[in-house]
């Protein structure tokens, strides 16, 4: 069980790396938006399109993938 606390650990610190990989880029292409709108047209520029491509990664709860890589069941309850 030793090799496998260590591969889990693995898989956890990659899904974190890849969410805040994904921030990044989604808030590289809100900022690039921004400029352009404001180049080009003089207006401000909707972006809810992005913004909800960052809400989702807001939600993501780390503890209950945690609890998911270790195969320990999911809580029940306000603690999840």
């Amino acid at each position: 069980m030793a090799g496998r606390s260590r591969d889990t650990y693995k898989k956890r610190q990659k899904e974190v790396a890849r969410a805040e990989k994904q921030r990044e880029k989604a808030a590289r292409r809100q900022e690039r938006k921004a400029n352009k709108g404001d180049t080009e047209t003089g207006g401000a520029v909707d972006l809810t399109e992005e913004s909800e491509d960052l809400d989702h990664l807001d939600r993501l709860d780390l503890k209950a993938l945690d609890r998911e890589i270790a195969g320990i069941a999911p809580l029940r309850g306000a603690d999840q």
